[in-house]
Formats: structure tokens, sequence, C-alpha cells
């Protein structure tokens, strides 16, 4: 019995030795560390020949790219502050000057007090419905304006509203003589072109910015300018001026 635990302690020894050696042999493999001074090297050069660190990392490529982006951010900063062109020019020399920025965008200047209305999606100017840029007055709110296609209603092609319209002058003659029997029948006959002409109509809704110079009266009365003008501009897109209110 002595003799056997004796050979098992033994065996035990000898595999706790081994695993000690393998485990030397293992670290001596392992690359060196750089040595404190090489790091800070390796974090103050452009390149180095060993590498560089990041955090307790270590990485045997050059640290280049992170350096050119540094110089194009200074690249980029010194740009942005760069003074502008008309900080230097007065009296005829600033106005030529605009005067050749709008004739890029074919436009003469604005009157003065004016702007013009801008397209932030096309970046052009916002034109009316003859093609003309829109003036924006300096202090008026501005107003936006989308219409959409989503009601369904009387849309008549021109034909139609011309008959719809003759009907309507017969049936209202009728009504005014007392005719109770011909307005009945003119009337039916108004109703059934309503429906054989149904078709799409535009839904308008607004957004604006106010900033207090005008009072709500003349908000009132540019929102309803702004509108009729949408309105009458989608109209001829789909080929329904005819339903424009005049």
């Amino acid at each position: 019995m002595v003799i056997a635990i004796g050979i098992l302690l033994a065996f035990c020894i000898g595999v706790h030795f081994y695993a000690e050696w393998q485990k030397r042999e293992f670290d001596a493999s392992l690359p060196k560390v750089p040595a404190p001074t090489q790091v800070q090297a390796a974090e103050t050069e452009t390149e180095t020949e060993g590498g560089h660190w990041h955090g307790d990392e270590w990485h045997a490529e050059p640290h280049v790219k992170q350096v050119s982006q540094v110089t194009d951010a200074s690249q980029t900063l010194t740009a942005t502050n760069e003074p502008h062109p008309l900080d230097s020019l007065s009296g005829e020399e600033r106005e030529e000057w605009i005067r050749q920025r709008y004739a890029l965008f074919g436009l003469e200047p604005p009157p003065e007090g004016y702007e013009y209305l801008w397209d932030p999606q096309t970046e052009n100017a916002k034109r009316d419905t003859s093609g003309s840029p829109i003036l924006h007055r300096i202090g008026e709110p501005i107003i936006n304006v989308t219409v959409e296609w989503t009601r369904i209603g009387f849309a008549p092609n021109a034909e139609q509203y011309e008959q719809y319209l003759l009907v309507e002058e017969q049936f209202a003659k009728a009504e005014a003589n007392g005719d109770t029997t011909t307005a009945r029948r003119l009337a039916n006959e108004l109703k059934a072109l309503e429906a054989e002409a149904q078709g799409e109509l535009p839904v308008v809704s607004t957004s604006g910015i106010f900033d207090g110079v005008v009072s709500p009266e003349e908000v009132q009365s540019i929102t309803s300018r702004y509108i009729n003008e949408a309105l009458e501009q989608a109209y001829r897109e789909r080929g329904l001026e005819h339903l424009i209110l005049r």
C-alpha cells in the first residue's frame, strides 16, 4: 500500500512540473512587448516600424490613417473660416457681384425689401402659375401650401362642364318662372351629370411662419392668395383649368 501511494505521488508531481515547463515554453514563444519608451514613440510619431497601442491592445500596423484624418479636418476648418467675397466689396462692385449671383439662376436681384422664395428640394426659386419667381415681402408670413388629390367629387371634363352650366342656367330660369315641372326635370338631369363626372379633387393644407409684423387680417389675405395660386396650378396640371374659380 505504501509503495502504491508513493508511485501515485511521484506521478502527480511529474505532471505538475511538466505543465509548468509547457507554460514557460508558451510564454517564451509570445512576441516581445515594446518597452515604455517605444510605446510613447508609437503614440506621437506618424509611423512606427513596430506598430502602435490602442489602450491596452497592441497593433502591428503603422498608425497612419488617424494622422491623415486630423490633417483633413484642420484643412476643412481653415476653408470654412475664409472671408465672404462681399466683405471686400462696396458700392457698384457689390451690386454687380449680387447681380451675377442671381443671374446664375436666371433672375434679377429682388426689389429692395423683398426676397425670393426658394424650393429646398430643387434649390431654385419658387414660381407662380405664370412661371414668374415668387417675391416675398420681408416681414410677411411665409405660407407653405400642400395640395393632395385625395377627395372624390364633381370633376367634369370641359365638355361635361359646359353641358352642366347650360342645364344649370335652364334650371334657374324655370325656377324663376315658377315652372316646377321643368325645374324638377332639370334638377334630376343635373344630378345625373354630377354622378357621371365623378373624379379626384384637390385638398389643400397650409403651414406658415409668422413673425408678428403683419396683422391677422393680412395673414388671412396672404394665405388665401397662396391657396388660390396653388389650386390654380393644380387644376391646370390635371387639365381641369375650366374649374378654376374666377
